[in-house]
C-alpha cells in the first residue's frame, strides 16, 4: 500500500497546498465522482494518491456516506481503467508475511495515516482562506493543531483530542494554561469550519498583565540593533504599530514634511491611521536603502521575530545585571510602551484607542490597566501669581488643585 501525499511540515501554512486544494475544488465540480463500490453513493471526496510499483499514481477516494475508502486501479494493458472493487480482487495473495515485510507494512500504514491527518489540516486551512481569514491566523491555528497530531490525536475524533488534552503533561491546566487555552481555541475553529460537533472543554486561564519596559530599556534595544533593524524598532516605538503593520510600511506612507507615518495595512481588523513621529525617526527611515522597494523593511512579518530573538540574546549577554528584565521584552512590548506613554500623558481614552487602531474600547482597556500613577510620576509646583501660572503652562504644567490662595500645578516626569 502506498503513502499519502501531504505537506511535509504541518506547522507551516503551505500556500502551495492551498493552491492544490483550490484546483481540486475546481476539478471536483467539473467532473463526476466515481460510485462507491460499497454503497453505490456518488458523494465522495478525493483522499490523496496511491503510488504504484512502476512509479505512477492513482486517485484515492473517501465515501462521504459510508466512509469506505477506495481507489482507481489501472488493470491490464490495453484495457480501460476500473475501480478495485471487492469483485476484482484476486485470491492469489499470501496470508502471511516475513518479519521485515510486516515492519515495512506497518511503517507504510503509519505514513498513510499521517498523510491523511495532514490532508485534513490542508482542507481546514483552505476553507479558512476562502472565508478571508488572515494567513497569520491560519498559520498559528495550524501550528497548534499539528502539535495535537504529533501527540497522536485524530482531529476528526473529538474524543481522541480530549484524551490527548487530558493526559499529556504539556497541556496541564496549572503549569501551562495558555498552551491548553490556545490549543482548545484552535480546535474549536477546526470543528466549526469542518462542521464537526464538539462541545469545547473548559480551560481556566487568565492572561498575565503585560510587561511594561522603561524608556531606557526600549532605547537600549533600538541602539543595539543594526541600521535597518534599529530603524524598524524605532518605528515600532514611535507608532505603537504591530510588527506586521510596520513591515508593510511603504516609502509613500512616510510624510517627511509633517513627520508622520501612515499605517495603511492594519492587522487584526484594526483601523488605518496616521501617527506623528520624531524628526530623527523620519531621517532614520530615509537613510535605509531600497532593497525591499516599495517597502522600507522586509515585508515578511515573521522575519523580525527571529531577528529580535538574536538581538535579545545579545543584549542580555552584554547586560547580565539587567538580564532578568531585558529577557521579558519582545516586539509587542514596544506597542505596550507606546500606549503606556499616551495614557500617562492623560490623553483621552478615545485618542489612545484611535492611535492604537482599536475598533473597540474593550481592547484599549487592557492597556490602561497597566498604568499606575503615584507621587513619583509628577513634578509639582505652587503658583501665587498669574505670571507664574503662564510660565508653567508653557512648559507643560497643568493646575490640579487650589489650597487657599495657592494654586497647585503639576506635570508628568519625563
Amino acid at each position: 500500500m502506498g503513502g499519502e501525499v501531504g505537506f511535509q511540515d504541518a506547522t507551516i501554512f503551505d500556500k502551495a497546498g492551498l493552491e492544490n486544494a483550490r484546483k481540486s475544488d475546481v476539478q471536483d465540480s467539473a467532473s463526476a465522482n466515481p460510485l462507491c463500490p460499497n454503497c453505490g453513493s456518488k458523494s465522495s471526496d478525493r483522499n490523496g494518491l496511491r503510488y504504484l510499483a512502476d512509479g505512477s499514481s492513482v486517485q484515492r477516494w473517501l465515501c462521504k456516506k459510508c466512509a469506505y475508502r477506495f481507489s482507481e486501479k489501472p488493470p491490464k494493458k490495453n484495457q480501460k481503467w476500473k475501480l478495485n472493487t471487492p469483485s476484482t480482487l484476486t485470491s492469489s495473495s499470501r496470508i502471511c508475511a516475513t518479519d521485515k515485510e510486516a515492519t515495512n507494512l506497518i511503517a507504510t500504514e503509519t505514513k498513510t495515516v499521517a498523510g491523511e491527518k495532514e490532508a485534513n489540516l490542508i482542507e481546514y486551512a483552505w476553507q479558512k482562506k476562502k472565508k478571508g481569514v488572515g494567513d497569520g491566523t491560519i498559520r498559528t491555528n495550524c501550528s497548534w493543531l499539528s502539535k495535537l497530531i504529533a501527540k497522536g490525536a485524530d482531529l476528526n475524533n473529538p474524543d481522541s483530542v480530549e484524551t490527548v488534552l487530558a493526559t499529556e503533561a504539556e497541556y496541564n491546566d496549572k503549569e501551562k494554561p495558555s498552551k491548553k487555552f490556545n490549543t482548545v481555541k484552535a480546535y474549536k475553529s477546526y470543528c466549526k469550519t469542518l462542521k464537526i460537533f464538539w462541545e469545547p472543554i473548559k480551560v481556566h486561564y487568565e492572561s498575565k498583565e503585560a510587561f511594561i519596559a522603561t524608556p531606557d530599556e526600549l532605547k537600549l534595544y533600538v541602539n543595539s540593533a543594526g541600521r535597518r533593524f534599529g530603524a524598524y524598532l524605532q518605528a515600532l516605538h514611535d507608532t505603537g504599530a504591530r510588527r506586521g503593520e510596520v513591515a508593510y510600511i511603504k516609502r509613500s506612507d512616510v510624510n517627511t514634511a509633517n513627520c508622520t507615518i501612515s499605517i495603511n495595512k492594519p492587522e487584526k481588523g484594526s483601523k488605518a491611521r496616521t501617527i506623528k513621529v520624531q524628526e530623527a525617526t523620519i531621517a532614520r527611515l530615509q537613510s535605509i536603502d531600497r532593497k525591499y522597494e516599495p517597502y522600507i523593511f522586509n515585508p515578511n512579518s515573521n522575519a523580525p521575530t527571529v531577528q529580535f530573538q538574536k538581538l535579545r540574546a545579545k543584549v542580555c549577554r552584554q547586560n547580565p545585571g539587567e538580564a532578568d528584565r531585558l529577557k521579558q521584552i519582545h516586539i509587542h512590548t514596544f506597542r505596550y510602551g507606546f500606549a503606556h506613554r499616551l495614557i500617562k500623558q492623560l490623553k483621552p481614552q478615545k485618542e489612545v484607542q484611535q492611535k492604537l487602531g482599536h475598533k473597540s474600547s474593550a481592547s484599549t482597556d487592557r492597556y490602561t490597566n497597566t498604568v499606575v500613577f503615584n507621587d513619583l510620576d509628577w513634578e509639582v509646583a505652587r503658583v501665587t501669581t498669574v505670571e507664574e501660572a503662564e510660565a508653567l503652562g508653557k512648559i507643560g504644567y497643568a493646575k490640579y488643585d487650589v489650597i487657599g490662595e495657592v494654586h497647585l500645578y503639576r506635570r508628568l516626569k519625563a
